[in-house]
């Protein structure tokens, strides 16, 4: 029995505990090694967070949208997000921070105002705004049976014009002939040289009755059309009077290019048959004169039917009430109109493209964070009008309101034809005025341009006394000043109202704030690569490469 000595070890268990040591010291560096990735990414993006907290304070206050500004870029934010040197046995060598996502990139300007907006307390608005513009809509639109009107009267009159050019044709061939047998006196004796003189004169009369034909063809055409119209429309409402007086001057006008295309006929073939004989030698002159003279066309020369043009009354009324500008009419006595211009755009690009459509939430925005004529800006801006200035685009506050009340007199102006075309008293009374300047004609084309510029001049009034009270901040169909400025603001391009808003936001911080301050310099993202090497006690060193990233 062999005796054995303490403290002595055998070669296989040292073998097995070296391993052991080796297999538990990687176990050792993998988990410090995975631990050191975690606790660099948390020290790397709170360094991120602590810079995302530099925002520009002021352009969040004002409009609520989160941005950095590139000029605090290289400033020493990072704070608590650095790592101490050695940590973990790992050395973190940072790459430079860069900015993304810049202002005007896609998407990132509209983008923020859906975000803010998704979270804003507007249901009320949003509800307001929808009502106005849907009553405005509704106010524009004529019903069924005033658009089929309209369509027809419209037609009726290009067919009256097509008429008018017929018989004027006629008219004028009538006037060719009545002068060519008055100034000539025919001689049967000199046989060849007056069926010279006539054979002459009959080509040219053929000439232009071929053209005349084609113009009745063209007349027949719209005459089909505005038939066809007539019909539909009186199957959809009842023709009020002045319709049916107009009506029946289209039939009388119907009636002369009728007798016009008759006559056309017969004196074609008179005219054929004379031009055969001028150019028979055994034909005698006194035969070709006599036939000759039994040509003749009907007179029915179409005018304006009074001296002068029928609708200058009307437009004469129309021209002094507008004469002194709109601002003159419609604001109150001794209102001082503001006189601030803003800066041309400097920076900023003249388009640029979104991802977000033109939405309500868009223009609610808009309306939220601008002034206008009835709700200026609390602190200092660069034009008192805004949201007028983003309808129209111009430098001045003056040329803004201006630009917006001419719009607005456009949209009641509209509105009120809708309105007269609807009341039948009304147009009534404006079919007879029109009738009595301008009925002589016998034209109905005249008629309906005379009706027309009567109803334009009666919209219009209208529209002024509605401006008037929309500016002295009373509701007219339901709407005040603002949501029309609503509805117009919808309707607007979105890219250009987005631009202006930019461009007037620009401006105005510049003045409150900072003279230096520019939304091209302004970003939502940085982000930054990381080199980081983890130093190993029983493994070797590791290296990798990060990039992190943050954004509002």
């Amino acid at each position: 029995m062999k005796k054995r000595l303490k403290g002595s070890i055998t070669v296989f268990y040292a073998a097995v505990s070296l391993s052991l040591i080796m297999l538990f010291g990687n176990l050792l560096d993998g988990v410090r090694a995975f631990e050191s990735k975690k606790t660099v990414a948390e020290y790397e993006y709170l360094s991120l967070d602590n810079r995302l907290a530099g925002y520009v304070r002021e352009l969040w206050d004002d409009y609520h949208l989160l941005f950095m500004d590139e000029r605090q870029l290289q400033e020493d934010t990072a704070g608590a997000g650095r790592l101490p040197d050695g940590f973990l046995s790992v050395t973190v060598k940072e790459g430079e921070v860069l900015p993304e996502k810049y202002f005007y990139e896609q998407g990132v300007y509209t983008g923020q105002i859906a975000d803010y907006m998704k979270y804003a307390s507007i249901p009320a608005l949003i509800e307001i705004v929808s009502a106005g513009a849907k009553s405005t809509e509704e106010n524009i639109k004529a019903d069924e049976g005033l658009r089929a009107r309209l369509k027809t009267e419209e037609q009726c009159a290009k067919t009256e014009t097509a008429g008018s050019k017929v018989l004027n044709k006629v008219s004028d061939m009538a006037k060719k002939h009545n002068d060519f047998i008055s100034n000539n006196e025919f001689s049967p004796e000199d046989n060849e040289g007056t069926k010279s003189l006539i054979y002459s004169h009959v080509c040219s009369l053929l000439s232009e009755s071929k053209k005349a034909q084609k113009d009745i063809g063209d007349y027949e055409n719209e005459y089909e059309k505005s038939a066809g119209l007539m019909s539909e429309y009186e199957g959809i409402s009842e023709a009020d009077e002045d319709y049916t007086e107009l009506k029946s001057i289209m039939k009388g006008s119907r009636a002369k290019v009728h007798e016009s295309a008759a006559s056309l006929s017969v004196n074609e073939a008179r005219l054929n048959r004379i031009k055969e004989m001028c150019e028979d030698e055994n034909v005698s002159a006194e035969s070709v004169i006599s036939l000759i003279n039994s040509v003749s066309y009907p007179d029915h020369e179409i005018g304006t039917g009074a001296e002068g043009d029928p609708q200058k009354e009307y437009k004469d009324k129309l021209a002094n009430l507008l004469s002194g500008g709109i601002t003159s009419l419609v604001l109150p006595e001794g209102y001082e109109i503001s006189k601030k211009k803003i800066k041309k755009q400097g920076n900023i690009p003249d388009e640029f493209t979104t991802d977000v459509e033109n939405s309500l939430l868009t223009s609610v925005y808009l309306y939220k964070h601008f002034g206008n004529y009835i709700r200026k800006t609390e602190k200092e801006a660069a034009l008192d009008y805004e949201l007028e200035y983003l309808i129209c685009g111009k430098e001045s506050d003056g040329d803004n309101l201006r630009g917006t009340l001419d719009i607005l007199l456009g949209v009641r102006t509209g509105a009120n034809m809708v309105k007269i075309l609807k009341d039948p008293k009304r147009l009534a009374e404006a079919g007879k005025l029109a009738l009595a300047a301008g009925g002589a004609s016998g034209n109905a084309a005249v008629v309906f341009a005379v009706k027309t510029a009567i109803i334009t001049y009666w919209a219009t009034k209208d529209a002024v006394s509605d401006l008037k009270k929309l500016c002295d901040g009373e509701t007219v169909d339901g709407l005040s000043y603002e949501q029309y400025l609503m509805t117009l603001l919808i309707a607007k391009n979105g890219e250009k109202k987005l631009l202006r808003s930019a461009h007037l936001m620009e401006e105005n911080l510049k003045s409150r704030y900072d003279d230096g301050f520019s939304l091209e310099k302004l970003y939502t993202k940085i982000s930054k690569e990381t080199e980081v090497t983890i130093h190993g006690t029983f493994i070797k060193d590791t290296s990798y490469k990060q990039v992190f990233s943050r954004s509002y």
